[in-house]
């Protein structure tokens, strides 16, 4: 409603007139389809000037640092040992396909590739179809090549809680052909960078010589052009869409333009668009509410590591210090620093393509300039609206917004076994990410540094075998899902802990409360879709959070009468408990 009426709001502050604008772009077909087609003419015409390796290392940081897509990837992250200084991130994949598997499957690869021709076809049309086909085949080949060198997903989820940091002459020296140090000159010159996946790298340092170029530049053109291709190009959309429709879970039919600009403008000024609705839809929000069940949450799973059976008396005096000092920012951030906006600018309200450009621009100067001042842990790193929460390791905090503080997660008419059951296990997952298989890597002040004995850890790592056995048996990759499923575990078992510990519940109040847990992740999705999940995501679908996380709850059992050896049950010596 609010961005079907936005040119009748007359009160918008400068921060939320760039909404304005910027949505107005986007709604602009005409223009949109006008500026595609000169922006990808001029991403052609720029590759085809590239004679030399030092020709495209110019380009791609240029396009970089304009705010136009290029190979690299250059962020900010927290230095994992002093989490309050930044490291520079980089990164980079020539993996287009969601993971390695969908490489396997011949009837996929041969529409990825009639998709690539079909590119090609479209951005130049003077090729002739031997020299496409030529092209695509090479440019596949290099892919296939990638994806035998690149990590899969469970190993690069891994990474997050090593050590990965190097200084920027390391960087430089292993990896001599990127010219790198176009981006390091911006930087302190203490700073390390981040590099998650050396093993990409490497391979681009490698492969960027000159035999090579033509196929570089033909992945950096289908890179950066493939997709901005849309109101101009309806013939090649058409054929992307059909093709994450058939083979990536992609939906039957595209949302109205209103609706895809609007999901635009949550990605792009989240936190902006959250200030000015988050009081015109949850005004006088109960957040006294929010804090005491997130403090129940706090003290059931401060009582189950007191209560510990293998647990060292050293690492538990670590963990409930972790657990004690986690800050809990829920609801709404508080101040600009919490807030976090973007650079206020002046956006057009006919090129979307600029204004996305402009914003990118403006967000890496920010990024930069934050290198140099101490990490902003106060920061939310996502809008008050979002239906999500999560917990930063690095910080030692947990983020609850508004947004994910509506039915089925909380109702304030609800009862408050009830809400523990719902909001209350998603807190409890939230703040047991700071004891996952990732997060109890780090101590209460957010610096990579192993505090568990190596009896602990080897106790750890058995119970958290046993859970990758499980998922795997489910049809799950067990390792991959293995942080969120222990998350899963501590915050159910700790919000029933908390809704019935000082209490006589009847059956009636216990079932309510497995109910409320299980309305939380019940889910529709494409068949598509649910195996990119399977192969990507950590988090295990939705159906084995309820199903599979309930059968170590001896309370279900109980609630619902359930007989041993039934499906929903595993025995006492089966049933997995971390803390």
């Amino acid at each position: 409603e609010f961005f079907s009426n936005i040119e009748k709001e007359k009160k918008l502050t400068p921060r939320a007139m760039q909404i304005k604008n910027f949505y107005l772009a986007c709604m602009n077909e005409g223009a949109g389809a006008k500026e595609e087609k000169s922006t990808v003419a001029d991403r052609v015409k720029a590759i085809s000037k590239v004679r030399t390796i030092k020709d495209f290392l110019k380009l791609d940081t240029e396009n970089f640092f304009a705010g136009k897509s290029n190979l690299i990837v250059f962020d900010s992250s927290a230095n994992a040992e002093n989490p309050d200084i930044y490291d520079a991130y980089m990164a980079v994949s020539f993996m287009n396909l969601p993971d390695h598997g969908y490489y396997e499957k011949p009837e996929l690869v041969a529409d990825y590739k009639a998709l690539l021709t079909e590119f090609f076809k479209t951005v130049e049309p003077k090729l002739t179809a031997e020299d496409i086909k030529a092209r695509v085949e090479r440019m596949y080949n290099l892919e296939a090549e990638f994806v035998q060198r690149y990590p899969k997903a469970a190993e690069r989820r891994q990474r997050w809680g090593e050590k990965r940091d190097i200084p920027q002459a390391q960087f430089l020296k292993d990896y001599p052909n990127l010219a790198a140090e176009v981006y390091f000159k911006k930087l302190p010159k203490k700073l390390n960078v981040r590099v998650n996946i050396p093993e990409s790298f490497k391979f681009y340092s490698e492969y960027l010589t000159p035999k090579n170029l033509d196929i570089i530049k033909d992945i950096y053109l289908y890179r950066t052009a493939s997709g901005l291709m849309d109101d101009g190009y309806p013939d090649f959309f058409a054929k992307k869409f059909a093709f994450n429709k058939k083979h990536l879970g992609g939906p039957d039919s595209r949302p109205v333009r209103q609706e895809r600009c609007r999901m635009r403008m949550m990605n792009e000024f989240e936190k902006e668009v959250d200030e000015v609705l988050m009081q015109r839809l949850f005004p006088n929000f109960p957040k006294q509410k929010v804090v005491e069940i997130s403090e129940k949450i706090r003290g059931s799973i401060l009582d189950g590591i007191n209560n510990s059976t293998w647990l060292s008396k050293e690492a538990k005096e670590v963990a409930k210090k972790k657990i004690t000092s986690c800050r809990l920012q829920v609801v709404a951030p508080q101040t600009d620093r919490e807030w976090n906006f973007n650079p206020i600018q002046k956006y057009s309200a006919t090129e979307p393509i600029k204004n996305a450009q402009k914003l990118r621009v403006a967000l890496i100067k920010k990024t930069i300039k934050e290198m140099y001042e101490p990490v902003n842990k106060d920061a939310w790193g996502m809008g008050p609206l979002t239906v999500n929460a999560y917990f930063s390791p690095s910080e030692n905090k947990f983020v609850m917004p508004m947004g994910i503080l509506q039915y089925p997660f909380f109702d304030d008419k609800n009862t408050l076994e009830e809400n523990l059951g719902a909001v209350g296990a998603v807190m409890g997952h939230e703040l047991g990410h700071g004891v996952d298989d990732q997060g109890s890597r780090f101590d209460d002040k957010g610096s990579l540094r192993v505090w568990m004995s190596m009896t602990d850890l080897a106790e750890f790592q058995k119970r958290g075998q046993r859970m990758v056995s499980q998922f795997d048996k489910a049809g799950h990759n067990g390792k991959l899902t293995l942080g969120e499923n222990v998350a899963d575990l501590v915050g159910l078992s700790f919000a029933y802990k908390a809704a019935f510990k000082d209490k006589q519940a009847t059956k009636e109040d216990k079932q309510k409360f497995f109910v409320s847990y299980a309305r939380t992740w019940c889910e529709v999705k494409r068949d598509g879709y649910k195996e990119k999940q399977l192969k990507t995501d950590p988090h295990s679908l939705g159906w084995a959070r309820i199903n599979e996380q309930v059968k170590h709850q001896p309370g279900f059992q109980e609630a619902f009468s359930c007989k041993s050896g039934a499906p929903m049950v595993l025995s006492d010596k089966d049933r997995i408990v971390i803390w």
